[in-house]
């Protein structure tokens, strides 16, 4: 199993881009604090999430599957580059790695 779980975008003003995508229809569902600065979750009507997170710009796809850790060792079999080693919290497993064409990607795993 594996599902789209949500797209990260770095903005330099979270708040302001909340307002931006709540005023094209998506809804803010959660706000809050994590180590590397604020965030802000939204989804569509649909459930998919859109994270708002400070930073100097960019997208990063999250996918959720049964297991972080040998997602991302399958993953960088077939090309892919660990960004940082797998860390828990938030009741999961979170591994990030960048896809065999550079764009940012991350497995998270309950376990």
């Amino acid at each position: 199993m594996t599902q789209l779980r949500e797209i990260v975008v770095e903005v330099s003003d979270v708040d302001a881009a909340a307002r931006f995508y709540v005023a094209r229809g998506l809804h803010e569902r959660r706000r809050g604090r994590w180590e590397a600065g604020p965030f802000v979750a939204l989804e569509d009507d649909d459930g998919v999430r859109l994270m708002l997170v400070e930073g100097d710009g960019g997208v990063r796809l999250a996918l959720t599957v049964a297991d972080a850790v040998g997602s991302l060792a399958s993953a960088e079999a077939d090309g892919a580059q660990r960004d940082a080693d797998p860390s828990r919290g938030g009741g999961g497993t979170w591994a990030p790695a960048r896809d065999p064409f550079g764009n940012a990607i991350g497995f998270w795993s309950r376990t």
